[in-house]
């Protein structure tokens, strides 16, 4: 049940995108320091500028992920359940947008960091890249449910009830990724192709 929207809740929606920000900045600084070099080595354009024009590209892309940090408190999701499933809804969808809009920038997508030795990758010729990037998220989030604790009546049975259905969901999402990988997705069925370029 949603509680009744709080003057104080704007503050604390503006932490969650804080946040998501600053995960954004480091994730974009560390993963297109490239610009740079694209800027100032073959563009011949002065180190200072191109590096101040790198920080604000980076500063850009971070909005995205500050998004997702700010739409997610303003949900107001708080289940166990529930986040499992917006929390990499939210992120997916930032991914999508961000490879589209304005001519797009699908750069440093999490789907990509899966492949080629993580289970998931064996999702990607099945859902895209994006749904590799739910599928990193939601196990993120069900490795956080299988830490975290339950708070003060962690009762054996309440702490039970959450464990094993997130180890359940989370054997069955690698396990199908696994499964996935072993099929072969470009041998060509009978004859073989023939290409020229």
């Amino acid at each position: 049940r949603r509680q009744q929207f709080r003057p104080e809740d704007t503050a604390r929606g503006g932490h969650a995108a804080l946040l998501g920000f600053a995960f954004g900045l480091g994730k974009f600084l560390t993963g297109v320091s490239w610009v740079y070099v694209s800027l100032h080595d073959f563009g011949a354009m002065p180190a200072p500028l191109a590096a101040l024009l790198t920080v604000i590209f980076c500063c850009i892309l971070a909005l995205y992920p500050a998004v997702v940090g700010y739409a997610y408190f303003m949900l107001g999701v708080r289940s166990t359940a529930a986040t499992l499933m917006a929390l990499p809804a939210l992120w997916t969808l930032a991914e999508w947008v961000r490879g589209w809009l304005f001519t797009g920038f699908p750069w440093l997508s999490l789907g990509y960091a899966q492949t080629p030795a993580s289970p998931l990758a064996g999702y990607l010729p099945v859902t895209g890249v994006y749904g590799v990037s739910f599928a990193t998220v939601l196990t993120a989030g069900l490795i956080v449910t299988l830490c975290a604790p339950c708070g003060k009546n962690v009762g054996g049975s309440k702490r039970l009830w959450r464990i094993f259905p997130a180890s359940l969901v989370l054997a069955t999402l690698w396990a199908g990724g696994f499964i996935l990988q072993q099929k072969d997705w470009t041998t060509p069925v009978g004859a073989p192709v023939t290409v020229s370029l």
